[in-house]
């Protein structure tokens, strides 16, 4: 099972990785600018996070014994619930009623929990199941 669904040129993954750290630079800057350490820490946290998750799928992809990838799968999805968690207590604080906030945090919940799902659970046969609910190995 790969996590990564569309294979990137290494020319084409560079270019997005570069404009994710100049993109990542200027947000800090511009907190670093207003003082807003807390922002800094936001903007710091999750690009270190993306950057290990990228990583971490890569290492996924190459690697050959099932033991270590299901660790990488572990792994992974650690670090995208993690991200999950930090960008919904960013985006629930913004607005004024409680109830959106905690549309923002359901929302969020059930992001990581079809992440497990999907990752660890659903098709744990093995079967890659297509259109239809045929395994697409007969297809």
């Amino acid at each position: 099972m790969r996590l990564c669904a569309v294979p990137l040129s290494s020319a084409l993954a560079a270019l997005a990785f570069a404009l994710f750290l100049l993109n990542s630079g200027v947000a800090t800057r511009r907190a670093l600018g207003r003082g807003d350490a807390w922002v800094v820490a936001f903007v710091a946290a999750a690009t270190v996070l993306v950057t290990a998750l990228v990583a971490t799928v890569r290492a996924h992809d190459r690697a050959r014994e099932e033991g270590r990838r299901g660790l990488f799968r572990a792994v992974a999805w650690a670090q995208s619930a993690a991200l999950t968690a930090m960008f919904a207590h960013r985006v629930a604080a913004l607005p004024q009623a409680p109830a959106m906030a905690c549309l923002v945090w359901t929302m969020a919940g059930g992001t990581i929990a079809g992440g497990f799902y999907c990752i660890f659970l659903h098709g744990r046969d093995g079967a890659v199941v297509g259109a239809g609910g045929r395994d697409a190995r007969q297809a």
